[in-house]
């Protein structure tokens, strides 16, 4: 079944505003710019297969935020400064007042004030966690929501879990991305100091559980 693509997302001032997701990385005016430049690169992406996206050149780990996320994540923050994984500048999900996406490479800038993470969910997590952690550490970051997929034995988990509170998802998230339940479960972790806020919100979605 062939998917609608167009939806609506909220804009900064909370309103909202018709949107077309893009549908190949020439949607993206900054991808456009660097394979007009790269025709290796071109080449490179025109022969990789769409993702469950139907982007060719997108990595296939990226998923995008569920809109029930989007909102609680407002509740709770207030205002989001920085979505450091956007999938487009132009058409974000995430109604953040700075958007990065893979063109940009998120890690090359400071991540200052309220960030909504939800990286790729391949080899590089890990990477964007620990980037986290250290902006939080140096002061940067000042709160932070971060969707991620509930990987109990890996490091970075186990990390974030003894360090800050989080929820564990009941059930599977519905990611637009497929038809159905996710093939994976969820967890939300929030970093800063409106705990009793994010305990509020997003005990709606699951338990939450705090270090001891």
């Amino acid at each position: 079944m062939q998917r609608d693509r167009g939806n609506k997302r909220k804009t900064i001032d909370g309103s909202q505003e018709n949107c077309q997701a893009p549908t190949t990385v020439y949607d993206y005016p900054a991808a456009r710019e660097v394979l007009d430049s790269n025709d290796l690169l071109k080449r490179t992406l025109a022969n990789e297969p769409p993702n469950e996206k139907g982007i060719r050149g997108v990595p296939k780990n990226e998923w995008t935020t569920p809109p029930e996320i989007v909102e609680a994540s407002l509740e709770v923050l207030g205002v989001i400064d920085i979505d450091p994984c956007a999938e487009s500048k132009d058409c974000p999900n995430i109604p953040a007042r700075a958007h990065y996406t893979i063109w940009d490479n998120g890690m090359s800038v400071h991540w200052e004030g309220r960030v909504f993470l939800n990286p790729p969910y391949g080899n590089s997590l890990a990477r964007w966690i620990a980037y986290l952690r250290d902006e939080y550490r140096l002061g940067y970051v000042r709160e932070a929501i971060v969707l991620v997929p509930a990987r109990t034995d890996s490091r970075w988990f186990h990390y974030m879990g003894s360090n800050f509170i989080w929820c564990g998802v009941k059930g599977r998230l519905r990611f637009s991305e497929i038809d159905g339940p996710a093939p994976f479960p969820s967890a939300i972790f929030y970093i800063g100091k409106n705990r009793k806020r994010f305990v509020e919100i997003f005990s709606r979605f699951g338990p939450v559980y705090d270090r001891i």
